[in-house]
């Protein structure tokens, strides 16, 4: 990284241990990795083709626009910056450094099925290139947190963060619930399936949501869902959830035939699997089966339920604090099911970012 990662993040120590975790961890944020952000890098962003502006909703100032203005060049451009941002150098510096976790900023067009071509411009290839930093970070033995930064349809006005600086907010509505949903549900499959993945253990829901709740409708009921999803993925794999006195009895090993299974029982356990649940799992086949072909990963198709009961912990769902919001904002701890984390991002002088563990 040609710019020193800002955000200092302390994490409070485990109630419970989880495997491959240790009892007190200290992280950084991958800040511009896989999700850029011009102002952490603005002499590389000018070397790419941005540009800079005071308001960032004028000019090539984000991931949209940059697509949007070089669509014959961009996949390139940004396959080499995420080949240099980050590289085994980094990773080895993080561990002298007594890092041993690290947050990972994703955009939803990470997940390339989900993204509309018509209407939504991003770079591809970032999904390869999580996969070999989650090695390298996993061989290193370093922690990992999936942190779905940029929603579908933008969850915040005039941020770099969203991947798309626009006023014009559209995350809060069935449709990009939906898709995010999706990809929690696809985020939460490769990390039990694949091995390279073997070393997250969370995954965020929403970065910084509109602080003003009474401008997020929906948002309560978007995160119990986030969290069913979650848990739902991990039932069917045969995974156990503290609280949740239940399993399938599939008879297959073939994950995407398990899901539709699953989708279509008439069996609801612990308000798991509600009608949107299933959804969800249903609308996940085609674009985990998409991504199973183009990341070469067999256990897509093929899993031992056996060696998930006895080898893999439930994710930890993390959420930001009830108090990010305000106006009677959801508690997300309404939600929980199993362990889940709370950011806390405190912001003065930008200094100390909090994530406290529940089980």
């Amino acid at each position: 990284m040609r710019v020193v990662l800002a955000l200092l993040t302390l994490f409070t120590s485990f109630q419970v241990s989880v495997a491959g975790i240790p009892d007190r961890i200290y992280g950084v944020n991958l800040g511009s990795w896989l999700l850029l952000e011009a102002w952490m890098l603005p002499q590389e962003w000018l070397n790419m083709g941005g540009q800079q502006c005071n308001d960032c909703s004028q000019c090539i100032a984000s991931e949209f626009a940059f697509a949007q203005a070089y669509p014959k060049t961009v996949d390139g451009i940004f396959d080499k910056h995420w080949s240099t941002w980050f590289t085994q150098d980094d990773i080895n510096q993080l561990k002298e450094n007594g890092i041993n976790t690290v947050r990972i900023p994703l955009g939803y067009w990470i997940v390339e099925p989900l993204v509309d071509r018509k209407t939504e411009f991003f770079p591809r290839g970032g999904i390869k290139q999580l996969k070999r930093g989650l090695q390298q970070l996993r061989d290193a033995g370093i922690a990992a947190i999936l942190d779905h930064h940029a929603l579908p349809g933008v969850q915040t006005a005039g941020q770099m963060f969203t991947g798309r600086c626009t006023n014009d907010v559209e995350f809060y509505t069935d449709y990009n619930y939906h898709r995010a949903l999706i990809w929690t549900a696809v985020m939460t499959a490769l990390s039990h399936l694949d091995p390279d993945f073997g070393s997250v253990f969370a995954i965020e829901a929403v970065n910084e949501p509109i602080m003003d709740a009474t401008q997020t409708p929906g948002y309560g009921d978007f995160q119990k869902n986030f969290v069913r999803v979650i848990r739902a993925v991990e039932l069917t794999l045969g995974v156990s959830v503290p609280g949740v006195q239940f399993s399938f009895d599939i008879q297959t090993s073939n994950f995407t035939a398990a899901l539709a299974t699953v989708a279509n029982s008439n069996s609801n356990p612990s308000n798991i699997f509600t009608p949107e649940v299933k959804s969800v799992l249903l609308d996940t086949i085609p674009v985990l089966l998409e991504m199973g072909i183009e990341l070469s990963l067999g256990s897509i198709f093929k899993f031992n339920l056996a060696s998930a009961r006895s080898n893999r912990e439930p994710l930890v769902t993390n959420f930001m604090d009830v108090n990010w919001q305000h106006n009677s904002p959801p508690n997300p701890a309404d939600a929980a099911i199993g362990p889940q984390g709370y950011d806390n991002h405190l912001y003065y002088s930008f200094g100390v970012n909090l994530l406290h563990i529940d089980y």
